[in-house]
């Protein structure tokens, strides 16, 4: 059975993959259930100040930087696949035109990133498989749909 991930999940999921050099191993638990009251830092669609938000790029900078929880938003393409993206069109971030759900995964992986000065870069949008192998072990990843 195919699960639906735009209509199954909440608006709001935390994947949690253990983070290297984090006082010690977290684990969802330990996150509610600290007593300690540390505060995790969040970079919502990455290190959108320096990189496109939602990008490769993005994400890595917020690894080396020692971020907590990196914040990516996700839509579904016309074929199934997950792609890194905050609107429900590609029209704002990058250089191409339609809605996610209309575009295939392979048309909407040739698009160029647009920086946050409306510049054309050269990243491209990733899947979310692709951020998530990137991430393992090294930070919090928050998905908003």
């Amino acid at each position: 059975m195919k699960l639906n991930f735009c209509k199954a999940f909440i608006l709001l999921i935390f994947v949690l993959l253990e983070k290297e050099n984090f006082y010690a191993q977290i684990s969802f638990n330990s996150l509610i259930t600290d007593s300690t009251n540390k505060v995790l830092v969040a970079a919502h669609r990455g290190d959108w100040k320096n990189y496109p938000e939602n990008s490769i790029p993005a994400v890595l900078s917020c690894i080396r930087s020692g971020i907590d929880i990196v914040e990516i938003d996700v839509q579904e393409t016309r074929d199934g696949k997950f792609v890194l993206m905050h609107d429900n069109s590609v029209n704002r971030t990058t250089n191409g035109k339609g809605k996610v759900s209309n575009l295939t995964s392979e048309n909407i992986l040739k698009l160029k990133l647009k920086n946050r000065f409306n510049e054309l870069t050269e990243y491209t949008v990733p899947t979310l498989d692709t951020i998530l192998q990137l991430t393992k072990g090294k930070i919090i990843v928050n998905i908003d749909k």
